[in-house]
C-alpha cells in the first residue's frame, strides 16, 4: 500500500523543494497552498500532513488541530521560520509528531521525520491485520459452526462492521444470510440506531415503492396522512434490503438514487429527505447473470 503524504506550504518553490526530496521514496505526495485546501480533502486520509507553521488563511496550529480532530491516526509534522521554545511547546502539546526549524537542514530533517513516522504507520497497519485474523467468537453468537468456511465468513463480518460501506452478501436460501446482517449491523457503531428489515420478496411490486419511501396525504386513493418510508424509519442506522435480486426494474432507478444521492423523496413530495444511512442487501440469486 502506498503511503499518502500531504504538503501544505505556501511558498510553492519550497512546496516542490519538498515534494522533490520525497518523491524518490515513492510516496503519494499532495501539495496545498493553503490550510483550507487540505482540511477540505482530508477524507483522502493522509499517513502524513507536513504544516507549514505560517500559512495565508488560518495558522498552522488551527491546521494541525482540525486534522488531528479529523483523524485522530494522522502524523502531523510542523516546519517554522521561527524557533519559538513557547511554539514548540504548544505544538507538542497538540499533537505534533516533529517540529523542524526552516534552516538548511530542515527538508533533510523532515525526509527523515516522515521516514520514521512512515515506521510507525507500518507496524500500526501490520497490528490492525493481524487483528483481522483473530475473531471474537463472542460477538457472534447466533452464527453457529466452527469451520473453516465459517471463520472466513466471520473474518469478512468483523472487516467490514465498523466501516459505512454497502455490504452485498450472497448465498444459497437458508444459509443464515440475514444473521449476518444483523451481526454486522450489531458491532458497527450505528449499533445504538435503528435496524430496519424488509424483504423485497415478499411485499408487491406496485406496493414496495411506497413501503420504502412513504408517502404524503393525498399521494394517492386511500393516502389519508402522510406516512414514512422505511429509509426513514432506518435514518441514522442501518436497513436490511433481502431479496434484492427481486426488485422490479423500474424501482431499481428510484434505489440507485438513493445510493448514491443519500436522499429520498416521499410519493407525493418534491422534498428531498436527507439520509444517514447504512445499506445492507442480500440475494439468493446470480447477480451478474441477470444483469446479462
Amino acid at each position: 500500500m502506498i503511503n499518502k503524504v500531504f504538503i501544505v506550504e505556501d511558498n510553492m518553490m519550497y512546496a516542490e523543494a519538498m515534494k522533490q526530496a520525497l518523491a524518490d521514496e515513492s510516496y503519494e505526495i499532495s501539495i496545498f497552498y493553503n490550510g483550507q485546501d487540505l482540511l477540505d480533502n482530508l477524507n483522502q486520509n493522509p499517513d502524513v500532513v507536513s504544516i507549514d507553521y505560517m500559512l495565508p488563511d488560518m495558522s498552522g496550529m488551527d491546521v494541525l488541530k482540525k486534522t488531528l480532530a479529523h483523524n485522530p491516526d494522522a502524523n502531523c509534522i510542523f516546519l517554522s521560520g521561527q524557533e519559538d521554545v513557547n511554539k514548540v511547546v504548544e505544538a507538542y502539546k497538540n499533537g505534533v509528531k516533529s517540529y523542524i526549524v526552516k534552516n538548511d537542514n530542515a527538508i533533510i530533517e523532515l525526509k527523515q521525520a516522515v521516514k520514521n513516522c512512515l515506521s510507525t504507520v507500518s507496524l500500526k497497519k501490520e497490528v490492525a491485520l493481524l487483528n483481522e485474523e483473530i475473531v471474537d467468537r463472542s460477538k457472534y453468537g447466533k452464527i453457529i459452526g466452527e469451520s473453516n468456511a465459517v471463520m472466513r465468513v466471520l473474518k469478512l463480518i468483523q472487516r467490514v462492521e465498523k466501516t459505512d460501506t454497502l455490504v452485498m452478501i450472497t448465498g444459497d436460501s437458508g444459509t443464515g444470510k440475514e444473521l449476518i446482517a444483523e451481526a454486522i449491523h450489531t458491532n458497527s457503531l450505528r449499533r445504538k440506531k435503528p435496524y430496519v428489515a424488509i424483504n423485497i420478496a415478499a411485499i408487491p411490486a406496485n406496493l414496495l415503492e411506497d413501503e420504502l419511501f412513504g408517502h404524503e396525504r393525498g399521494a394517492f386513493t386511500g393516502a389519508s396522512g402522510r406516512r414514512k418510508g422505511r429509509f426513514e424509519e432506518a435514518n441514522g442506522g442501518t436497513i436490511f434490503l433481502d431479496e434484492i435480486g427481486e426488485m422490479d426494474i423500474q424501482l431499481q432507478t428510484k434505489l440507485l438514487r438513493v445510493l448514491q444521492e443519500k436522499v429520498v423523496t416521499r410519493l407525493g413530495s418534491n422534498k428531498n429527505i436527507k439520509l444517514d444511512i447504512r445499506i445492507v442487501c442480500a440475494t439468493n440469486k446470480n447477480l451478474g447473470d441477470l444483469v446479462k
